[in-house]
């Protein structure tokens, strides 16, 4: 019941404690959690991640713009939802919503990128950093082709801040399909 729990709590990572990950059985220790948390999340259809009513008095812009962002993505059917992001910020509120679309983020920080390998859904990777919207926007996209995300026709989502690198930042939504 305690895996179950923390899965519908929206727990982005669950672990054993240090006796279960010790015992003689370790690996089905890891297998069991793996299906509870499986089970949980494909048995409880009614899960709603969209913000609710009394969430909205603690929103500030960056929560509402990765709110919009996966709500957006889910009415597009899009593939991938690109995140752009220097500290993680954006890329955790979106997990936090839990699209059905992979979250691509992509960081020029390794603190930020292994921090963001325990979010739910996201999948990390380095990149260059780029200052002007534009190069951005084209390198993200670009980047959900080379790794296979992305495909003629595919649609997308990208969300970032402007100035690039300043946490807390996220101001910006774009909405594209793949040529």
């Amino acid at each position: 019941s305690d895996i179950t729990n923390a899965i519908l709590d929206g727990t982005d990572a669950i672990m054993l404690s240090e006796e279960t990950a010790g015992g003689q059985y370790p690996l089905q220790a890891v297998e069991t959690m793996r299906r509870i948390a499986l089970e949980t999340e494909h048995s409880f259809p009614f899960y709603n991640p969209l913000i609710r009513e009394g969430d909205i008095a603690e929103l500030d812009i960056a929560k509402a713009i990765s709110n919009s962002a996966t709500s957006l993505a889910r009415h597009l059917k899009a593939e991938v939802l690109l995140c752009p992001t220097s500290s993680g910020f954006t890329a955790r509120m979106m997990a936090r919503f839990r699209p059905k679309a992979y979250i691509l983020a992509l960081t020029p920080n390794w603190k930020t990128y292994y921090e963001m390998a325990l979010y739910w859904g996201v999948l990390p990777r380095i990149f260059e950093h780029e200052t002007e919207v534009d190069k951005l926007l084209v390198h993200a996209i670009e980047f959900g082709k080379r790794e296979k995300l992305l495909h003629k026709r595919d649609r997308y989502v990208i969300t970032a801040g402007f100035p690039f690198g300043m946490g807390g930042s996220t101001n910006l939504i774009q909405a594209g399909e793949v040529t």
